[in-house]
């Protein structure tokens, strides 16, 4: 059974200045959620380089179910107060954008999925 993620505020980021580290307080396999942006009610996740899609999508579902405080926390560090409408994030080269109508692990990763059958591939010289 998925829980409610659970975060706390680390840091700004040292590369950018801009993107806020998260500490995930009950951790399943990601520990540290690193948000870009945060605007107009969209949060921007960086995922880890070495994370599954799957792992990342039960982290993601947590954020949007009853006592998460995964919301609230991204306001604050950005200092924005606005209504949460979702999360967007690129997972191999595929944008996905999960909101309150497919926040469940399974629709994410369909979209993932569907996403990558339908990308370009990548040429390389």
């Amino acid at each position: 059974m998925i829980k409610a993620t659970l975060v706390h505020f680390e840091r700004v980021s040292l590369g950018d200045n801009m993107t806020r580290e998260f500490r995930v307080e009950n951790p399943g396999k990601i520990k540290i959620i690193s948000v870009a942006s945060y605007s107009h009610g969209w949060a921007t996740i960086v995922p880890s380089p070495v994370c599954y899609i799957g792992d990342l999508a039960e982290l993601v579902e947590g954020c949007f179910l009853n006592g998460s405080n995964f919301s609230k926390e991204v306001m604050r560090a950005f200092e924005f107060n606005s209504v949460f409408c979702g999360i967007e994030f690129e997972f191999n080269e595929v944008h996905i954008m999960v909101n309150y109508k497919n926040f469940q692990k399974e629709k994410i990763i369909a979209q993932y999925n569907e996403g990558f059958k339908t990308k370009k591939p990548t040429v390389e010289y």
